[in-house]
């Protein structure tokens, strides 16, 4: 398993990201959601929205790529279960554009080509100057992946814990949108990796309403 192939791959199992804390989209009220930032040393996008079912509870979808070369579409929802914490839980697919990197082939690839659920525990408090800081820490669980066999590419059911994850970032209340800063470890513990190490993620983006 090559660096290159390494970062790739843990691309494409991690690039969902969820709002920052736990303050969800208000009932009834619609969210846009544009990042830019790095991924080690890959730029990544990130396009999402996200729709208030109740005063407590949200939806949302994002799409991300990093670099055109692993690109993630997911849907997630939150619940908030106090001021301080609540809970998510993503879907996500996620696949490389690229068949081999370093003279392996994506597909034999650890993590990727696949469909993996995301549970995340959040907590987020307010400063006194109105900035809203939040945290999330949580795992993705492989539910379906690509597998090759005899020349032959299917699904199949395939249960593990990928990688985990943890994240602190910063929203800035504005008159035309919010302002957010992320920084993202995502550290792959697939048995079939043997390399140590996380993966940074760093991005800074722009939250509108959409009412």
């Amino acid at each position: 398993m090559t660096a290159a192939l390494f970062i790739v791959c843990g691309f494409a199992s991690s690039a969902d990201a969820a709002p920052i804390g736990t303050n969800t989209t208000p009932g009834k009220e619609a969210e846009l959601h544009v990042e830019g930032g790095m991924a080690s040393a890959l730029p990544t996008v990130l396009l999402g929205g996200s729709l208030g079912v109740s005063d407590r509870a949200d939806v949302g979808v994002r799409a991300v790529t990093h670099a055109g070369l692993a690109y993630s579409l997911s849907l997630r929802g939150r619940l908030r279960l106090s001021d301080r914490f609540g809970v998510g839980l993503g879907l996500d697919e996620s696949f490389y554009t690229l068949e081999e990197i370093s003279g392996i082939y994506a597909i034999r690839a650890p993590f990727g080509n696949r469909v993996a659920a995301t549970p995340e525990l959040n907590g987020s408090w307010t400063s006194g100057a109105g900035v809203d800081l939040g945290w999330s820490a949580g795992s993705s669980v492989g539910l379906l992946t690509l597998e090759e066999e005899a020349d032959v590419v299917r699904r199949s059911a395939s249960l593990s814990v990928e990688t985990l994850h943890a994240e602190v970032g910063a929203i800035w209340p504005g008159d035309r949108g919010r302002t957010v800063i992320r920084i993202r470890a995502i550290v792959p513990i697939s048995a079939d990796l043997h390399l140590l190490g996380y993966i940074p993620w760093v991005g800074i983006g722009r939250v509108w309403g959409l009412k």
